[in-house]
């Protein structure tokens, strides 16, 4: 099998095997995602981050839940030569994944048109900030109980929902774009190679559910 993805265009990339890509060196990997990232930058057809309208949950339930805080960059990675999160290395981050079983889920694959889907729990506290980086879904999609061995990359869709209102001081990033001002019940979805962390400099606790899946329509 070639592992060596670093001169497929975006469109070669999007119709090949998501695992055989993340299969690669992790180093060439992320190098590749750089670089497709950096293409999509000047590009009006391919945004940065894409608000994808309201969605109605039981936000009560959802905000009294209190998720275990555990270290977010727990592993420094070094790349070429630079240590990557480094500075991050002791944020923490609450987190809480829904069961399969969970209404949450119906709800996400209802509106996005998803199946295969983790939703996840982020509670990002005063204070407490996540690097910007890339995604594999190793969990989820590499070692989860569903199958992803035929999912395209194309086919991956991935998002976040706000549970509760922007306060002063938090921001979510995609790509160039530094999100402000949401409101609860706001989704948005972002590429599957763009580059995304947050941060939260209000004294707000700042709860997020980070959704992904295979789109159902091929």
């Amino acid at each position: 099998m070639n592992d060596d993805y670093s001169k497929y265009t975006l469109e070669e990339l999007e119709n090949t095997k998501w695992l055989d890509i993340v299969k690669t060196n992790s180093d060439r990997f992320q190098i590749k995602l750089e670089e497709v990232w950096k293409d999509s930058v000047d590009d009006p057809s391919l945004p940065q981050i894409t608000y994808t309208g309201k969605i109605d949950i039981d936000f009560d339930e959802i905000l009294s839940l209190e998720p275990e805080d555990t270290f977010f960059h727990p592993t420094v990675r070094k790349l070429n030569g630079y240590s990557l999160h480094q500075g991050c290395a002791d944020n923490m981050m609450g987190r809480q994944q829904f069961d399969k079983d969970h209404w949450m889920h119906e709800k996400v694959s209802k509106k996005f048109g998803l199946t295969k889907t983790r939703v996840e729990l982020f509670l990002q506290r005063p204070a407490n900030l996540v690097g910007v980086h890339y995604d594999k879904y190793g969990n989820h999609i590499q070692g989860g109980e569903y199958d992803f061995s035929e999912t395209l990359t194309k086919e991956i869709y991935r998002g976040v929902i706000f549970c509760t209102d922007w306060e002063i001081g938090q921001v979510f990033l995609s790509g160039t774009e530094a999100l402000t001002g949401w409101k609860q019940g706001d989704t948005y979805t972002f590429p599957w190679y763009m580059p995304h962390g947050s941060a939260n400099a209000s004294d707000k606790d700042r709860y997020l559910l980070r959704f992904l899946g295979e789109l159902t329509k091929k």
